[in-house]
């Protein structure tokens, strides 16, 4: 029992952490504690003028449905000039994805395509039809992955697949 104390003492020093961590990425709110600890919502980041671009258009399996992904604008530390994120698409394994009663056209599931990127912020909706154009979020966020209705003709077991609804995972709090 007197060998175990030590070695308990000694990781519990160990295990206890400095809860101050670097900031990271980007802040959309501003949130600080007066002196009793209270939260107090600041300065909203967001009225500092987040500068973003659209990227290109994605076409989507309703003809009057397009989407532009949206991302910040970052500068190059050395030359100060703008760069944004660029889209990324996830793929299907090919051998779940292409025989003669799947096929998927390499997308991320059957009627689904799937777009992620660096510093994607928000989606730009535009209805060609109506000519509105809408954004899927009133202030900027951090999204992971968008899933959207695919543009090709995808089957699944002989049964075409058509999907009339969009997914996004966005993150909703800061991880330290």
């Amino acid at each position: 029992m007197k060998k175990i104390t030590p070695i308990i003492l000694i990781l519990t020093l160990f295990s206890c952490s400095n809860n101050n961590v670097e900031k990271k990425g980007f802040q959309v709110r501003e949130i600080v504690e007066n002196e009793g600890g209270e939260k107090i919502v600041g300065l909203t980041i967001d009225s500092l003028k987040l500068e973003t671009q659209p990227r290109n258009v994605l076409l989507t399996k309703n003809p009057s449905h397009r989407l532009s992904p949206i991302y910040k604008v970052n500068y190059d530390k050395s030359t100060g000039k703008p760069f944004t994120g660029s889209n990324a698409f996830h793929k299907n394994y090919w051998e779940y994805g292409e025989n003669d009663e799947n096929n998927w056209n390499n997308n991320f599931m059957p009627g689904f395509e799937a777009l992620y990127g660096y510093n994607f912020v928000n989606i730009s909706h535009f209805n060609n039809k109506t000519k509105e154009e809408n954004l899927f979020f009133e202030r900027p966020v951090l999204i992971k992955t968008l899933y959207y209705p695919a543009f090709s003709n995808d089957t699944l077991n002989n049964l075409s697949v058509n999907r009339e609804f969009y997914m996004i995972s966005v993150y909703d709090e800061d991880t330290k």
